[in-house]
């Protein structure tokens, strides 16, 4: 299932389901606020990846690492700090330049 609303409408169409086991940000996390997608990660993407040891799956070209702020596209940067914090707590499956895949 695709699912491409807002990052709070998302979120809260994903709870409604009894089972999510995977979270795709293709070309996606440099787009978000940080301020608003570290609060809905902790607070809602971690726990629920938690519970259906799930996987986190973030894509963009592979080379194109670390991916710096640059708006009014790119509001956050992408970097290997941000996804060592992603990947806390987790098993790291795949790491490489701006792919990274958890599971939790």
């Amino acid at each position: 299932m695709v699912i491409n609303y807002s990052l709070g409408d998302s979120i809260n169409f994903i709870k409604k389901l009894s089972v999510t086991d995977t979270i795709i940000l293709s070309e996606t996390i440099e787009h978000i606020d940080s301020d608003e997608f570290d609060s809905v990660f902790a607070g809602a993407i971690k726990p629920l990846l938690q519970r259906t040891n799930g996987l986190l799956i973030i894509t963009n070209w592979i080379d194109f690492h670390p991916i710096p702020v640059n708006p009014p596209w790119h509001v956050r940067e992408v970097n290997d700090e941000l996804y060592d914090w992603l990947a806390k707590d987790g098993e790291i499956v795949y790491r490489m330049g701006s792919h990274l895949v958890v599971r939790y």
